[in-house]
């Protein structure tokens, strides 16, 4: 249903008494939002002056009071006797009857004759649930006979899909407490029916969390909404005991399946079995899920049936579950595991353990292997080479999907177990390590791949994998040279093997290593990585499909845009056929900050909370959204997805490149807050750690804000060591961004020194690369510093108030609120100097009259304020005193009638 059609329907047959009456049947299952929309259509009748009278029936069909509590109560006289006493007493525009299908038959009578001879300029809406309807499909239990001119529309609530749910979870738990595996979890257990999903989510707040975000764990953990308890459990007393056993071998198996399958497990045949399944299908209990496919609406019901079957009852449930399940093809071994376990049957369990272990397709299914595997590893008798292809499994398949926490606890559990044989244990120690790169655990990753490549000194194919990946340099612990370290040993192994597997492999490692350190030569390296549609063996597929996708996201931070998305639609080729989410998720996160710096700013912070969701790397989607938070001027919403600690910001980012984008945006801040020393502070910190990485290129984002905070204090001696150490290490480089961004620091540099015409002419040639690439934010910051240093130039004035204007249209464009007010600031004072007038004379002559219309002044200090600045900060952005500001606020807030500084960004613009 269209709720807008129906409101409008609404709004035109109560503002016209001549309009044909209308009926609104809106029917779905309990707690699927019927009243929720009810009330807001009640809402509407309100404003229109027409006051619904609000029915609402009890279980036992008892009228309850003639409204609902949470609306507009009706006068007292209303609340006695039935519907056909209340409408006697009065003739209401819009009558609202809720959960009709509890309603007696003299009530329904009542409202059938309403509907049949409503009179014109009305409405009427009744809700119900059809599965509790007396007669299916007759809402007011007999046919009525509805007149020619009465306008019936009928709507069916739905359920909430999984995007509607991920916002729920983000304005109840928060964003980045409310991963994808979550939200996922939730709509599946849930159905997606509003009400439930509420009890739930707010059921997790109140269990409260002391993990940075919650799991699928927590929500199994907080067990099922009362409400849904109660209704469940009402409906399974309803049934006979044949339903019941259908129900029972429902929850069992956890899953929609076919009516075949449903009644061997309930040990029910023919016409006796077919009529139980109708029986609980009647009761609301179990529905048809998909054609000939049955199971419950909410899975959660399940618990609450699958809790209340005696002990032996249920374990024979779970030994006829794993029979139906084994005559599956292809068998999930995983699940017949599960089953044969709970039904006691040990032997069969260890046989289905064994055959998981075989079935790479058994571990599609995390959750499901993760809980087949925590008992295995308690029972000795199984074998270790079981455990250690288990192992494997589980260790592959979580390298490459977005694994739980506890995947990584479990493999050390299974390393440090006795009696492990040798090449296992190496081989789950590498699949560990890349596990914990992959979760940014740096340290501890880099110790398990150093000792895998140890251990498997005999599989070259394997150990060259492990230094592989500690050829990476993304991550912190080692200098550069350390990498390259690692790849030379990791060439001369592979030649050595003569191993294909192994080839690709280092191939791939070296286009990592090459792309982003802005080494010429990486695009050349590039084109030996094999083409989409070659042949090729599965690890070789991931191993190009990551490496395209590493080379990608380098090549964002040297500068090369239309290399990027290149590359990355090259990467998605091999990443679409492979089902591997974390590589995908890491595709996406590149793709995000590539349109950051491109400039394609519109919907971006919507595409990068969806991806804050997610389980994994989340560092490209939290950088951006702390980079657009601070061009707007939201600086408490920057903070919140950066570290609070100026010198650590490693613990936020996966590697180095991302530690000096954090490091450089929070300088910024710091260095509009006027914390000058601290920002020097910061800036030495994460110098020292550039500095000891090695990697240059990745200083662009960090430069100029280290020099400003170092000229800022006077410190100009080590801003020109500085400077020079930059400039040595992008020597013999392929990166356009660190280029410009060099021309960049020597303007800060020379603006310092006291040398305005120099500075202008390093400001502009950085702009002009800047909107080459294009990446139009840092285009328009730097074409800001080549007007006000312009203003500073003889004759230059002119040009400096252009270029200035220009910026603050390229700011305005991008949505960069606080750095077109900055800007504009500076322009107006420049505009004002030009003509000879003071910034605030004392009687403004000749400017205009604004009324009660906030002034351009009034509405930049209104949307700083809004944004969360403070006096102080508004007052260093617009080169005001902070009582000139405290001014501002207080007019714009007198003009406007707010009472809060918040409000004031609702004030109309003049």
């Amino acid at each position: 249903m269209d709720e807008n059609v129906w409101g409008e329907r609404l709004r035109r047959v109560l503002s016209d008494p001549e309009a044909r009456p209308v009926l609104f049947l809106l029917e779905g299952v309990a707690g699927s939002g019927k009243s929720t929309l009810a009330g807001r259509l009640g809402q509407l009748a309100r404003s229109l002056g027409s006051a619904p009278l609000c029915l609402s029936f009890s279980s036992s069909g008892a009228l309850l009071a003639p409204d609902i509590a949470r609306r507009a109560p009706e006068p007292a006289a209303h609340r006695t006797g039935g519907v056909a006493a209340l409408l006697d007493q009065s003739a209401p525009a819009f009558l609202l009857a809720e959960d009709v299908q509890r309603a007696g038959a003299e009530d329904l009578a009542a409202l059938r004759a309403r509907v049949e001879r409503a009179p014109r300029g009305t409405a009427t809406l009744v809700t119900y649930r059809p599965e509790e309807l007396p007669l299916p499909g007759l809402p007011f239990g007999l046919p009525a006979a509805y007149p020619g001119e009465l306008a019936v529309l009928r709507g069916r609530t739905q359920p909430l899909s999984v995007q509607q749910i991920r916002r729920t979870a983000f304005r109840t738990l928060g964003s980045e407490r409310s991963p994808h595996r979550l939200v996922a979890h939730v709509h599946r257990r849930t159905g997606g029916i509003p009400q439930v999903v509420h009890d739930v989510l707010q059921s997790l707040v109140d269990a409260g969390s002391k993990e940075a975000c919650f799991s699928v764990h927590d929500v199994d953990a907080v067990g099922v909404p009362v409400r849904l308890a109660e209704l469940t459990a009402a409906r399974l007393h309803a049934l006979g005991g044949p339903a019941r056993r259908v129900a029972g071998a429902a929850a069992v198996l956890d899953e929609p399946v076919g009516t075949a399958e449903l009644l061997h497990v309930a040990q029910l045949r023919g016409p006796e079995g077919r009529r139980a399944l109708a029986e609980a299908v009647r009761g609301a209990l179990l529905q048809e899920c998909a054609e000939n496919r049955y199971g419950f609406a909410v899975p959660l019901a399940g618990t609450v049936l699958y809790e209340a079957l005696p002990g032996p009852e249920r374990e024979e449930l779970h030994h006829r579950a794993a029979e139906v399940l084994t005559r599956r093809r292809p068998v999930p071994w995983v699940h017949v595991a599960d089953h044969r376990r709970r039904s006691g049957r040990h032997r069969g369990w260890l046989r289905a353990v064994e055959r998981a272990a075989g079935e790479p397709a058994a571990f599609a299914d995390h959750d499901a292997a993760m809980r087949m595997m925590k008992p295995v590893f308690a029972a000795a008798e199984i074998p270790q080479d079981v455990r250690g292809r288990l192992a494997l499994r589980l260790a592959r398949n979580a390298v490459l999907t977005l694994p739980s926490g506890r995947t990584a606890e479990v493999l050390r559990q299974i390393i440090a177990s006795q009696g492990l044989a040798h090449g296992f244990r190496g081989e789950i120690r590498l699949e560990l390590g890349l596990l914990l790169n992959s979760r940014l655990e740096d340290v501890q990753g880099r110790r398990e791949l150093e000792r895998a490549v140890s251990e498997l000194k005999d599989r070259p194919e394997l150990a060259v994998r492990a230094m592989a990946a500690l050829s990476n340099p993304f991550f912190v612990g080692s200098p550069l040279r350390g990498n390259l370290r690692w790849l030379e040993r990791a060439e001369q192994t592979a030649a050595a093997s003569g191993n294909a597997v192994a080839r690709t492999t280092v191939a791939a490692a070296r286009v990592t290593v090459a792309t982003n350190c802005g080494d010429p030569e990486a695009w050349h390296h590039l084109e030996q990585l094999p083409a989409p549609g070659q042949a090729l063996t599965d690890r070789e597929h991931e191993h190009v499909a990551r490496g395209l996708g590493n080379a990608a996201c380098g090549a964002v931070f040297l500068g090369h845009y239309r290399r990027a998305a290149e590359l990355l639609e090259r990467a998605d080729k091999f990443t679409a056929t492979m089902g591997a989410p974390f590589l995908e998720q890491c595709n996406k996160g590149t793709a995000l900050l590539l349109d950051f710096e491109s400039g394609r700013w519109e919907g971006l912070a919507e595409r990068c909370r969806e991806l804050v969701s997610e389980v994994g790397i989340r560092s490209d989607a939290q950088l951006v959204l702390g980079q657009l938070a601070l061009a707007r001027g939201e600086w408490a919403e920057a903070e919140r997805w950066w570290p609070q600690d100026l010198g650590t910001p490693t613990s936020f980012a996966p590697g180095v490149p991302y530690a000096s984008a954090v490091a450089g945006c929070l300088l910024r801040l710091a260095l509009a807050r006027r914390q000058d020393e601290l920002a020097v502070q910061a800036a030495e910190k994460a110098w020292t750690r550039l500095r000891h990485k090695g990697v240059w290129v990745w200083g662009a984002a960090l430069a100029p804000w280290a020099l400003e905070a170092w000229t800022r204090t006077g410190r100009l001696a080590e801003a020109r060591r500085a400077l020079a150490e930059f400039a040595a290490g992008l020597d013999g480089t392929d990166a356009p961004t660190a280029a410009a961004t060099l021309h960049w620091c020597r303007a800060v540099l020379a603006e310092a020194s006291g040398e305005p015409a120099a500075a202008r002419a390093h400001f502009t040639e950085a702009s002009t690369r800047f909107a080459r690439h294009p990446r139009p934010y840092a285009a328009a910051l730097t074409l800001e510093g080549a007007g006000r240093c312009g203003l500073a130039v003889p004759g230059a004035a002119p040009e400096a108030v252009g270029e200035l204007g220009a910026a603050v249209a390229q700011l305005e464009e991008l949505g960069a609120a606080w750095d077109c007010a900055r800007v504009r600031s500076t322009l107006r004072e420049a505009e004002s100097a030009a003509r000879g007038e003071d910034e605030a004379p004392a009687k403004p002559r000749g400017r205009p009259g604004y009324g009660d219309k906030l002034s351009p002044r009034e509405r930049e200090v209104a949307d700083l304020a809004t944004a969360g600045l403070t006096n102080r900060e508004i007052a260093h952005t617009l080169h005001l005193s902070p009582r000139t500001v405290e001014h501002h606020i207080a007019r714009a807030m007198q003009k406007t009638g707010t009472q809060s500084r918040l409000g004031l960004g609702r004030a109309p613009r003049s």
